[in-house]
């Protein structure tokens, strides 16, 4: 039975929940682990350290510019809107 945290059809198994409920510990709660805690640390870490040149804090400091393929044997540079 559904409570008021699960809609019905959207229940998910409790490890699954807690993983994600501590998502800030990635990659060191990953459910399935086949690498060390070692690793894991290692890994965390170096994610620590590249994270100013990985994210962003604000969507407006996004910028994703793609080429769209018209099938006319030439391509339109996009620059979505944000």
């Amino acid at each position: 039975m559904a409570t008021r945290s699960e809609p019905a059809g959207l229940a998910v198994p409790e490890a699954f929940q807690r993983s994600y409920e501590n998502l800030e510990s990635y990659p060191r709660n990953l459910l399935y682990q086949t690498t060390s805690q070692a690793s894991l640390e290692y890994y965390a870490s170096r994610l620590d350290r590249s994270a100013s040149t990985l994210f962003v804090e604000s969507d407006s400091e996004i910028h994703v510019p793609f080429r769209e393929y018209t099938g006319e044997g030439r391509a339109n540079d996009k620059y979505p809107e944000i």
